[in-house]
């Protein structure tokens, strides 16, 4: 590695608010990736994209995932997922590199289908999973793991919509703010709402109805600051979302926290 190359590495790893901003980015990128990957055994490639995205950011210089090892590696050495566990469990996981080393080869393979591409998915999202961890190993605070931009629910929509959003984007609750502070609703309540002994004509009215002219039952949720730190966050939490606001105005939601997040 150039010097220039190994403070870009360091500096990822520093205080600063711009490094951290590169962190969250590339943690958010794998995430999406990886997420997709999940949904369909066979996809592979969005998590290889982000790879060498992250790869060339850090080499300084465009090349291909076998000239990006030593500093993705280096990277992922920030998380007890890369060596330490992977000795301690070998039955349960593999080192990095070695994982590292099955999804380049695949990568570079002629066979991308069935079995193969399941296997190199699988490896692809375990990467993933390291590098996420290694990425978010010194980061302390909500807003660093919040989901950010949440879809909300408003008052002035149908159920439908509301129903619509939950089942597109498979979330089971949806921020709302009433009487001055947020709330959930959940896709338990909307389902008991709509599904409760009801004719088709019924359901049909109920669909058709605004949130704030039903009687789907909100849920209280704990809401916090995006600067409040993780460990006073997670005191007391009955696990429901959380609603993270910025620390002036508690109107204003900028994400969603889940033990799924912290994970």
């Amino acid at each position: 590695m150039t010097d220039e190359q190994v403070k870009k590495i360091k500096f990822l790893f520093s205080r600063k608010v711009q490094a951290k901003e590169q962190k969250i980015y590339f943690r958010d990128l794998f995430r999406e990736a990886r997420v997709k990957a999940q949904s369909n055994s066979e996809n592979f490639e969005d998590i290889i994209f982000v790879l060498e995205k992250f790869g060339s950011f850090l080499r300084c210089e465009n090349g291909d995932l076998g000239k990006y090892a030593p500093y993705i590696c280096k990277v992922a050495e920030k998380s007890s997922l890369s060596i330490e566990i992977p000795k301690k469990s070998p039955e349960f996981h593999t080192d990095f590199t070695s994982l590292y080393d099955l999804v380049k080869d695949g990568r570079n393979s002629a066979m991308h289908e069935g079995v193969f591409a399941r296997n190199l998915t699988q490896h692809a999202v375990e990467i993933s999973l390291v590098l996420e961890d290694a990425l978010m190993s010194n980061e302390k605070k909500a807003k660093d793991f919040m989901m950010r931009n949440p879809v909300c629910a408003f008052d002035w929509q149908p159920l439908s919509f509301i129903r619509q959003n939950m089942l597109s984007n498979s979330f089971s609750y949806l921020p709302i703010f009433r009487d001055n502070r947020w709330k959930l609703v959940s896709d338990l309540n909307m389902s008991k709402y709509l599904r409760e002994s009801l004719s088709k004509a019924e359901r049909r009215k109920r669909l058709s109805q605004k949130l704030k002219d039903s009687r789907v039952e909100l849920m209280e949720t704990k809401i916090v600051s995006s600067t409040d730190e993780i460990k006073q966050v997670i005191k007391n939490w009955d696990g429901l979302p959380i609603c993270v606001t910025l620390k002036n105005s508690s109107e204003e939601i900028v994400g969603i926290l889940t033990p799924f997040d912290l994970l």
